[in-house]
């Protein structure tokens, strides 16, 4: 049976908005990045590191070395080591395979489970990083109901109860307009890929958090290794945003935005996930201040 990806779950609420991505994905030369993913279960930490022509990855499941990869540009391999093997009789009859990511030969060999753990202090700020990334608002109008409002805007949520007018309560819409702004790349892996060589490869090329954002729109099994072949395309879009804060069926704030996400599609899976390329103007505050804003109009018009 395949085992997937607990896909992290984006709720549509307003409690946070994260406008702090760069215009551009940049590599860290010569310093471990690290990103993180719960797959059946299991924490998996990936630990990347680009070094001038080659790149190399860590993969930790609950804090136990699973994987190390090493890519390199001038030779165009992948070289890894799977820690799964529990005896000697297995670890001697182990050969090494060969496949094809891209155009790069990719070399995997079995070796004795590990006994190497992670820092602790990457694992806890991995959860921590995993638990903020439910209060984002949702890119597009999924899971979200048709306002009252009208004209096109969709419903967010409600907020309020300020100290200086704790009865009052506002509800926050929006309304978008979206341009495709081109298709950047689009992969394909076969069946039995692991997660420590896909990492090392798209590290050659792309930065730490863009890594981690196809990675984990991957299925695998809960050894890390790839589920089935799938393909990933990555594209970019830019969006304008139209927010409207109303009390009572009236609107007493509006506010806008100009963002622009990476959009990947896993199009064997069916599955689609946004990620903040850059944030372009407009509101540059959280969404609770935003209906804060229409609360203290509110008030002051009372």
């Amino acid at each position: 049976m395949r085992k997937i990806i607990s896909m992290i779950l984006v709720f549509a609420i307003i409690f946070s908005f994260t406008s702090n991505a760069s215009a551009s994905e940049l590599i860290r030369t010569g310093k471990d990045e690290s990103f993180s993913f719960y797959n059946e279960g299991k924490l998996v930490t990936v630990k990347i590191r680009r070094m001038g022509n080659s790149a190399a990855s860590e993969v930790y499941i609950d804090g136990v070395l699973s994987q190390k990869s090493v890519g390199s540009l001038t030779t165009k391999t992948i070289n890894t080591k799977v820690y799964d093997l529990s005896a000697p009789l297995r670890y001697n009859a182990a050969k090494e395979t060969v496949s094809k990511i891209g155009d790069f030969n990719s070399f995997t060999t079995h070796e004795p489970v590990s006994n190497i753990k992670i820092d602790e202090k990457i694992n806890a700020n991995s959860v921590k990083s995993i638990r903020r990334s439910i209060t984002d608002e949702p890119v597009d109008n999924t899971g979200l109901s048709q306002s009252y409002f009208g004209g096109g805007y969709y419903y967010l949520g409600e907020y309020g109860g300020f100290y200086y007018a704790p009865d009052v309560y506002a509800q926050l819409h929006r309304k978008y307009s979206s341009k495709y702004e081109g298709e950047t790349k689009t992969w394909r892996w076969g069946e039995n890929e692991t997660l420590g060589a896909i990492s090392a490869y798209l590290s050659l090329f792309l930065g730490p958090s863009l890594v981690g954002f196809i990675v984990t729109a991957l299925f695998f099994t809960a050894q890390g290794v790839i589920a089935y072949a799938q393909s990933i395309k990555l594209a970019t879009f830019s969006f304008y945003y139209t927010y409207m804060v109303t009390i009572k069926y009236k609107s007493y704030y509006g506010a806008w935005r100009d963002m622009t996400y990476w959009k990947i599609e896993n199009t064997t899976a069916g599955t689609t996930k946004w990620k903040l390329k850059s944030f372009n103007g407009g509101f540059g505050v959280s969404n609770t201040e935003m209906v804060k804003a229409g609360i203290d109009n509110y008030v002051a018009q009372k």
